[in-house]
């Protein structure tokens, strides 16, 4: 009775098995998400040469003070998403090859949907810098930051920039470089 049992549950199984792989054969196309590529890096130095985003540094920039601000319907909208890691829309980190400080800026999600977006840093009352960016949509699955334009100067374009910057530990694919006054 019980090689009888075992028998039919193992025709079971292996009819549940051919089953399950028939059905998944049914799709063929692949599953594949969507590559959101937007965010940049800033190095900032006051004129001294000084990291104005290192604690230790004379009038560095407080991260407690600094706002991120995107343009939306041609108004600044301050970025607070208390659920993400970065609920301001940057993080400082010290790049520990050369101790020096950076910060990534996240782009606002209407990259999905627009071609140029707008950011604002305010590093701190009366200190703010405008930064827009262009947005490349190569293909389907793609969203990628094609040229950065730091108060109006262009600092990056994809088409004439190396791929990745190799800084202290670390290879960055859009590090910037900002010189405060």
């Amino acid at each position: 009775m019980i090689m009888y049992a075992l028998k039919v549950l193992g025709k079971l199984s292996l009819l549940i098995l051919s089953f399950s792989m028939f059905i998944s054969c049914a799709h063929p196309e692949a599953i594949t998400g969507v590559t959101i590529d937007t965010y940049f890096d800033l190095f900032v130095k006051n004129n001294n040469g000084h990291n104005l985003l290192n604690p230790n540094t004379l009038g560095y920039f407080n991260p407690d003070q600094i706002r991120i601000y995107y343009g939306q319907n041609g108004k600044k909208v301050e970025v607070y998403n208390p659920n993400l890691d970065s609920p301001r829309g940057f993080k400082i980190t010290k790049n520990e090859g050369n101790n020096e400080y950076f910060i990534r800026i996240f782009q606002s999600d209407a990259s999905v949907e627009k071609e140029k977006i707008t950011t604002y840093i305010q590093w701190r009352s009366g200190l703010e810098d405008t930064i827009q960016t262009q947005i490349a949509k190569p293909n389907t699955s793609n969203i990628l930051t094609s040229k950065i334009w730091y108060n109006g100067k262009l600092m990056y374009d994809v088409n004439t920039a190396p791929s990745y910057v190799d800084w202290g530990n670390g290879q960055f694919r859009r590090l910037l470089e900002v010189i405060k006054q």
